[in-house]
């Protein structure tokens, strides 16, 4: 029978399994591994970023669409200029995996994911613009897919770095040595969120890429 980390380190390359029930048993595991730096990770990740919170690298960019509300027509996009737009895209996604696996095909349709701004960052927007109306941000699917393609390998390369230093455990359970090797491999969780992050950087622009080939073929056009 395989150990929880063989089999979390096996089945997060399983496109049918979902990101958050894996989340889950990661959490788990770490708990029980007494790895709270990667315990604080996958509960941040899980249920998303508080207010105040640092947000990691991956979960941020600079093309965001800025929205703004226009009563009886709703979430429209901001008439502002390109200049303007170019100062305002900047973004951080603090939601979490969770609701935006369950919304994913809500957000597939709208074609990015609704990010509310703070309101220190709302009312510089509205100076900027000149615009006196609610505003939030759009974050492309790209912004969305590298999340949760960055979280996915990160789990995969924790959890292959535990195989790697011995960690198995059985059941449920670990020994001192695999919790003082388990150690080590929380000290490295920087570097492997940032191997992860180039990672799934190279993923997401694949997955647009063929995505546009297949549209260029549906319509008829080359691709480029």
């Amino acid at each position: 029978m395989a150990s929880m980390i063989e089999s979390i380190h096996g089945q997060v390359v399983e496109p049918d399994q979902e990101l958050s029930a894996l989340l889950n048993r990661s959490l788990l595991a770490a708990t029980v591994l007494r790895e709270s730096s990667v315990c604080a990770w996958i509960r941040a990740e899980r249920d998303g970023y508080g207010e105040g919170a640092e947000i990691p690298a991956y979960r941020r960019g600079d093309d965001a669409a800025l929205l703004a509300w226009r009563p009886g027509l709703g979430w429209v996009e901001a008439p502002i200029t390109d200049a303007q737009r170019k100062a305002v895209s900047d973004y951080s996604l603090p939601t979490g995996i969770t609701e935006l696996e369950a919304d994913y095909e809500a957000i597939l349709r709208k074609g990015g994911c609704p990010s509310p701004l703070d309101p220190a960052r709302a009312n510089q927007i509205r100076r900027l613009t000149s615009l006196d109306t609610d505003l939030c941000q759009m974050v492309p699917m790209s912004g969305v897919d590298r999340v949760l393609q960055t979280v996915r390998m990160g789990i995969r390369l924790w959890s292959g770095a535990l195989l790697e230093a011995g960690v198995r455990g059985q059941g449920s359970s670990f020994s001192s040595g695999d919790r003082a090797a388990a150690a080590g491999v929380a000290e490295r969780l920087e570097e492997i969120l940032q191997q992860a992050g180039e990672a799934a950087d190279a993923a997401v622009a694949e997955m647009r890429r063929r995505q546009g080939g297949l549209l260029s073929r549906l319509l008829g056009r080359a691709p480029a």
